[in-house]
């Protein structure tokens, strides 16, 4: 088992690229993550926005109709069907996804892929709404370990909103980092957001 302080640590070194240490880097059609590999635990910790394209698909917030899923975020499910695809074969063992940001949405969109062999911990930072309802239940049903958590008002998560049809998969923990900057949009930083659980 892996504390949440650990995986925000994983989700920090998922920014740092292939030079952390891992097992596996993965970049499949933009879509990045690290692979750990802990006794009988396989990790996959997504990076967050990172690119101009990351910052792109972050704005891409049309809803499009998965035929797994319901309906995403358009940016957030762009190359998740082909990254899924180059992971499977790596899974091994309790499967935990981590993920900060863009990081996070990935992570409850591969949740919802992985339904029928779903993962067993999802632990999420200053994640945006990835989906509609039927996503949120998809994930729910299978009732993986889930923990989200906002750092002060960090707007990304408020965000994408739609007439409310944008939904969490659960509503995010609210942390309190020690460090309060005057930006609000800087209390996204994943490094507020360890500060926040080594309090």
């Amino acid at each position: 088992m892996i504390s949440d302080l650990d995986a925000a640590k994983l989700c920090l070194a998922a920014y740092t690229g292939k030079s952390a240490g891992w097992e596996k880097w993965l970049d499949v059609g933009g879509v990045v993550a690290g692979i750990k590999k802990v006794a009988d635990i396989t990790i996959v910790a997504f990076r967050g926005s990172d690119s101009c394209e990351d910052w792109l698909r972050d704005l891409d917030e049309v809803p499009e109709e998965h035929p797994d899923l319901g309906y995403v975020h358009s940016g957030f499910l762009e190359g998740m069907d082909a990254f899924y695809g180059v992971l499977r074969p790596l899974l091994k063992g309790d499967i935990y996804l981590v993920g900060h940001s863009l990081g996070a949405a990935h992570a409850c969109i591969l949740a919802g892929l992985m339904a029928e062999h779903p993962p067993k911990r999802l632990s999420l930072f200053g994640c945006p709404r990835p989906g509609f309802e039927e996503l949120r239940k998809l994930v729910m049903k299978s009732w993986p370990m889930i923990t989200s958590y906002r750092n002060r008002d960090d707007p990304v998560t408020e965000v994408p909103y739609l007439l409310g049809l944008y939904e969490h998969i659960i509503e995010p923990t609210r942390l309190f980092s020690p460090t309060n900057p005057l930006n609000p949009a800087s209390e996204h930083s994943i490094y507020l957001y360890i500060e926040a659980l080594q309090k």
